[in-house]
């Protein structure tokens, strides 16, 4: 037997999805949120940043990067992870750069700062080695590294909401199609009467 929804289970199924992708955002808010635990001025060149002391298992933080360049300059910057034994864990890297040009009038972009969450898995104290290659070192200004903490990752809520709102879409889909439930036609009520049959015996 093929179920069909009507419209009244429809809008019902549609509210509680709301209320749950609400909480979803919810959650991703509460999770995505930051705190600075410190900043590292370092020069153009580069150099260590730390100890990051990690307290908690798969604790996550957040690696901001911030450096100014000229016009029509560039700048990489490649940073190591390693652990108190000075082991070697895994590196990341980004690109600051600054251009212009003409395109049917005039164009100026620049890329000055980048961000990447990094999850440590063991508690422990943790070091960064940042160096720099850039076009000229002369235009490009010192670097400032951000180190923040995120209370958790908010993936999994970001799919369950985006999966919640696709469930919304197609039950509005469904909604439109189902029918109306229709109500119970009442049958009018038999009038009561004084009137006693007359029961004939032979």
């Amino acid at each position: 037997m093929k179920y069909k929804m009507t419209r009244e289970t429809g809008w019902i199924l549609s509210i509680l999805l709301f209320i749950f992708s609400i909480a979803c955002g919810v959650a991703i808010l509460y999770f995505s949120k930051t705190e600075i635990i410190s900043v590292t001025n370092l020069n153009k060149t580069g150099g260590m940043v730390g100890p990051i002391e990690v307290k908690k298992e798969n604790s996550i933080y957040v690696v901001m990067v911030k450096q100014y360049v000229n016009l029509n300059e560039w700048s990489a910057i490649d940073i190591g992870v390693y652990d108190e034994s000075e082991k070697y864990l895994f590196s990341f890297n980004g690109e600051m750069w600054h251009e212009s040009g003409y395109d049917e009038g005039y164009w100026e972009e620049d890329e000055s700062s980048y961000e990447l969450p990094i999850t440590f898995n063991k508690p422990g104290k943790y070091m960064l080695d940042v160096s720099v290659e850039s076009s000229n070192a002369a235009n490009v200004n010192d670097l400032v590294i951000t180190i923040k903490t995120r209370r958790g990752s908010a993936f999994i809520f970001y799919w369950l909401g985006s999966i919640s709102l696709v469930f919304i879409y197609f039950v509005f889909k469904q909604e439109k199609q189902a029918p109306k439930l229709k109500r119970a036609e009442k049958k009018p009520a038999l009038k009561q009467t004084n009137k006693q049959k007359t029961i004939t015996r032979k």
